[in-house]
């Protein structure tokens, strides 16, 4: 398990909370790719996008796809836009200065794996 800061992760990206914004790349292979920007951002809807050089779901080439999160104590809520139902699932997450610790929602033979991805600077 890994610890999470004191302070409330906040979608708002508020002064008084750890900001998310910027780019996020996987520690470990480096192809995997988390960009958090305000701009994506709608009324009350809170929105990421992920890009992956690694081959997932039998697809070897570049994916890239838009996921809105909600973010509550230890966990993250995810809905991928392209999927057809409207359904948020739930992963780990915690983030300790410039690491994030999230649990993998893009490769089904990563399930239930914890992925740990670096702020670039």
């Amino acid at each position: 398990m890994f610890s999470c800061s004191e302070k409330n992760v906040n979608p708002e990206f508020s002064a008084l909370t750890i900001s998310l914004d910027g780019k996020w790349i996987e520690k470990e292979n480096r192809k995997d790719t988390i960009i958090f920007d305000t701009k994506l951002n709608s009324g009350d809807r809170t929105w990421f996008s992920f890009r992956s050089a690694n081959e997932i779901g039998g697809y070897n080439r570049l994916f890239s796809t838009m996921y809105e999160f909600k973010i509550e104590d230890h966990k993250i809520s995810l809905y991928n836009s392209i999927s057809s139902c409207y359904c948020f699932s739930d992963y780990s997450f915690g983030v300790d200065g410039d690491q994030m610790n999230i649990g993998n929602f893009y490769d089904a033979s990563r399930e239930g794996k914890t992925e740990t991805f670096v702020r670039l600077k």
